[in-house]
């Protein structure tokens, strides 16, 4: 017995301390080795105040006031967001491009007042990224263009939460921001199912510590049917069906890979395919429509790829 107590005592020190609250309309988990429920607390803080300055659906957010003003100054979350988002609209040759919400903002509504829109009001809708112009930290928007940070945003959030702990001595633990997640150690990832998700589809462990894990698909967010999904191709203006799940995995970038799978999930699958294997410092799991499973790129970031049956 006079050896239970210092194991005990040893086990609740080294407890992982997990809290959960609702922020960017999702469920955000952190958990840290240390028992340090402060350092939890400020890091959903940062998540907040960034969704203050992004969200749609905030009418104060930097967001919704230059959608509907067309012109105003902005803080430097959102300055350094929309740097970004040009550059990965670059990237990936303006298949990830934050004009969209011209149509899931203003035809779709998702989230608020949802509704299917026309053909014709698609065809009109304009999603020309040329329409957002700046000077330092004031943008502009022009001809109808509405911005959605949605397909970068929960990745931008898990970023600046992993740097505000980790500047703050975390090396243990795990952020998640719905299919965003940083582990500071090495951890394993399940994979839900997009044909059931009940159940997980695969798991695997993340090869080195700091590891991001990004998952988008078009099975759980649309309007009526999974016809009528949130992810729609830019160029095209409209949803494509080429894959129901990507994941990519990364060192310590959500904010990349997050843009990267809802540009992937948009694309042609040929280009979509190619693209992926070009990335060499991104993994990917991709799961289309009839079942298939396309993977590559797992040499130096995934270990023991496991499909559940």
């Amino acid at each position: 017995m006079k050896f239970l107590l210092p194991i005990l005592i040893f086990m609740l020190l080294y407890a992982q301390v997990e809290r959960e609250q609702i922020i960017m309309g999702t469920f955000a988990k952190i958990s840290l080795k240390e028992n340090n429920k402060e350092l939890i607390q400020k890091a959903f803080t940062t998540i907040k105040n960034i969704e203050n300055s992004l969200s749609s659906y905030n009418k104060n957010s930097d967001i919704s006031r230059l959608n509907e003003k067309e012109e105003v100054s902005i803080s430097l979350y959102t300055k350094e967001i929309l740097d970004l988002c040009e550059k990965y609209y670059k990237e990936t040759n303006g298949y990830f491009n934050i004009a969209i919400g011209s149509i899931t903002k203003d035809l779709y509504r998702f989230g608020e007042n949802e509704r299917v829109p026309t053909s014709k009001e698609l065809h009109n809708s304009n999603t020309d990224i040329t329409n957002i112009t700046h000077l330092v930290n004031t943008y502009k928007l022009k001809n109808g263009i509405k911005i959605d940070l949605g397909g970068v945003g929960k990745g931008f959030g898990v970023d600046k939460a992993s740097d505000f702990l980790k500047e703050n001595g975390v090396k243990s633990g795990k952020i998640q921001l719905s299919g965003d997640i940083r582990c500071f150690e090495t951890c394993k990832v399940k994979i839900t199912s997009p044909f059931n998700t009940k159940k997980i589809f695969a798991t695997f462990n993340t090869k080195y510590a700091n590891s991001s894990i990004s998952t988008s698909g078009t099975y759980r967010r649309y309007v009526k049917t999974q016809k009528n999904h949130h992810l729609i191709n830019p160029k095209t203006k409209k949803q494509e069906n080429n894959f129901l799940s990507v994941t990519l995995v990364t060192l310590a970038n959500n904010s990349k890979i997050d843009a990267y799978a809802t540009a992937i999930s948009v694309m042609p699958k040929n280009l979509a395919i190619n693209f992926l294997k070009k990335q060499k410092e991104i993994a990917y799991i991709v799961i289309t429509p009839d079942g298939e499973l396309l993977k590559g790129n797992f040499k130096d970031l995934v270990l023991n790829f496991q499909l559940i049956k």
